[in-house]
């Protein structure tokens, strides 16, 4: 053999230049198949949530119209008063009293307590199933959807509402 040959190898009989690019190879392939690693990972977490949500029933319990797919203002649509139609602001909280005319809801974003008209057109469910304001008792979780034209009548009530997200 000739001697630059000898020269240009290393001792493991590679090129002198290629052992900084096997590593810098090694390390790029090695950050991709963790990036794959985790997308799958993820995706698998998501699908378990989802099945999770569908064995429950929570799908019928899912706030109305947030103005298209979760995230596509924001977050959780851009919190949860963003994209309900006509102006809507959903209430959840306390109950702190209730009778079969008006229900006084602790806010829990605003810390203050409100009380909100109850009708007889009202819609009333609990876990997605239809139920009375008989129903609902003093210390309840409620998500309280107000009328579009006015604020301080209750136009849907979720008795123990669920935040599951919406199912594909």
């Amino acid at each position: 053999m000739s001697h630059k040959y000898e020269q240009m190898m290393s001792p493991q009989g590679m090129p002198s230049g290629t052992s900084g690019n096997t590593k810098y190879i090694v390390t790029v392939v090695a950050l991709l198949l963790l990036c794959v690693a985790s997308f799958y990972s993820g995706m698998k977490f998501q699908d378990s949530k989802a099945d999770q949500t569908a064995e429950t029933g929570n799908a019928d319990t899912e706030l109305p119209a947030l103005g298209g797919p979760v995230g596509s203002q924001g977050g959780m649509g851009g919190g949860l008063g963003a994209g309900f139609n006509n102006g809507q602001q959903p209430i959840v909280g306390e109950v702190t009293e209730v009778s079969s005319s008006s229900i006084s809801v602790q806010d829990s974003r605003a810390n203050t307590t409100k009380s909100y008209e109850i009708t007889s057109s009202n819609e009333v469910q609990n876990d997605g199933t239809a139920v009375s304001v008989s129903d609902i008792k003093a210390g309840d979780t409620v998500l309280i959807i107000t009328d579009t034209s006015d604020s301080s009548v209750a136009s849907r009530i979720m008795l123990n509402p669920s935040f599951a997200p919406p199912q594909r």
